[in-house]
């Protein structure tokens, strides 16, 4: 097998990809932690599992250990050499029903296949969503957009008011 199609072939079937979201699942409710997603990655060191997990006060070190401590004795006898357990960071990804109501009335920013309105770049307050459609609030204006053409949305992060938030003094 060449090397540019064995970086295609997926490293884990479908069956196995379902097992261990459906331990990572049992995990999550046993350590109060939110699992997001797991993916198997074949990088030069081998192949990684990582699972990304989440929290409303934010991820901890504490956290990703507690996670990766009691997971990693359940996925034993899958195929992987490394097991990483991290978060997806203040600007993970909305990606479901959950992310799209835990950032409800916050700012995001969706990257688009196509243009709308002229910007393949939308920024916005969200208003509205459902399986097929996003409603993004720009500028006292509500933009409607076809889940479908959406590349990905994600929160917008404002630094300096977060380092305000901070207090320093």
């Amino acid at each position: 097998m060449s090397k540019k199609t064995e970086k295609l072939r997926p490293v884990v079937d479908k069956k196995t990809r379902d097992e261990v979201n459906r331990i990572c699942n049992i995990v999550a409710q046993n350590t109060n932690i939110e699992f997001v997603e797991a993916t198997w990655e074949r990088e030069p060191r081998g192949i990684v599992l990582t699972a990304f997990i989440d929290k409303l006060e934010g991820v901890s070190l504490d956290d990703c250990e507690l996670f990766h401590k009691a997971l990693q004795v359940k996925v034993e006898k899958y195929d992987y050499d490394y097991l990483e357990v991290s978060s997806l960071g203040a600007d993970r990804p909305i990606k479901n029903r959950k992310d799209f109501e835990r950032f409800a009335g916050e700012m995001v920013e969706a990257k688009l296949y196509a243009k709308v309105n002229g910007s393949k770049i939308i920024k916005g307050n969200i208003v509205d969503y459902n399986e097929n459609f996003v409603t993004i609030n720009v500028q006292n204006n509500n933009i409607e957009i076809e889940m479908k053409d959406i590349a990905i949305i994600k929160p917008v992060i404002d630094v300096e008011a977060e380092v305000q938030a901070l207090d320093l003094n």
